[in-house]
């Protein structure tokens, strides 16, 4: 099977075992060896998620931009950095 492009949705996720809501990826694959994420998006940490990017398949490696708004510094630390009440 192979996905060109696609989009997925979702109401309510888990990240790291922490809730998140209004997830919104778009997403492209223009050749075998890349997925270019074209608009992610979601609501964790009582701020917003969004970024773009590509993951390259042949070296397992991920470029992205990111942008975090209103986000609880303590929390995001504890989810993404494993740091926990570190801030």
């Amino acid at each position: 099977i192979t996905l060109d492009k696609g989009t997925v949705n979702a109401k309510k996720i888990l990240v790291k075992g922490f809730p998140a809501t209004d997830l919104i990826v778009n997403f492209t694959q223009p050749t075998s060896k890349i997925l270019k994420i074209n608009n992610f998006d979601f609501k964790i940490a009582e701020g917003q998620i969004k970024a773009n990017g590509q993951y390259n398949f042949e070296t397992n490696t991920i470029k992205a931009d990111c942008i975090a708004t209103s986000i609880d510094a303590n929390q995001f630390s504890q989810i993404f950095l494993n740091l926990k009440n570190q801030i």
